[in-house]
């Protein structure tokens, strides 16, 4: 089981423990939790990808990689651009989620940019805080460059996970 981040549950704010997954028939489910207030689903669980993230802190790549792989998602991981770019290049993941402040070598906008020219079927997912009135927002920075869709830091994770099945949703082929 893995202990979800507080706000996830819509209830009470509590967190979530998501147990292992599970076949159902043609599904793949898994049993979600609330520590809080104790409300318990099943949910779905059958869009699966490879998703490839690259997060500069240590701490939030980790946290993110085992919310994703406890969600049934393969993950790969880099800790700045430069090296994601070569990870691609490697073996080309299904969503490529990149912490827009992640810009050892390259910046967010600028790898974003570089991936798309390389691969043009590449779907990027940017992540990054809310900006203060009047500074630049480096995730429309990230649209304007080829993100497929952008999520705001802090995000809950039922937030990520409808982000990255939205978009393997939309651009299977």
């Amino acid at each position: 089981q893995i202990q979800g981040h507080r706000g996830d549950c819509p209830a009470c704010g509590g967190r979530f423990t998501v147990f292992a997954s599970r076949r159902r028939g043609n599904d793949t489910v898994r049993k979600v939790e609330c520590r809080g207030c104790g409300k318990a689903a099943v949910v779905t669980n059958s869009w699966v990808a490879r998703v490839l993230i690259v997060i500069g802190a240590e701490a939030t790549r980790q946290d993110v990689r085992s919310l994703l792989a406890s969600a049934g998602h393969e993950v790969d991981e880099a800790s700045d651009t430069e090296s994601a770019l070569g990870a691609y290049r490697e073996c080309p993941a299904d969503v490529v989620m990149v912490d827009m402040s992640a810009s050892a070598g390259l910046s967010g906008a600028d790898f974003i940019r570089r991936l798309r020219a390389d691969f043009a079927d590449a779907v990027v997912l940017a992540a990054g805080p809310r900006t203060r009135y009047g500074a630049a927002d480096p995730l429309a920075a990230a649209r304007q460059h080829g993100a497929a869709d952008i999520i705001r830091a802090p995000f809950s994770t039922a937030d990520l996970l409808a982000a990255i099945t939205a978009m393997i949703r939309a651009h299977s082929h």
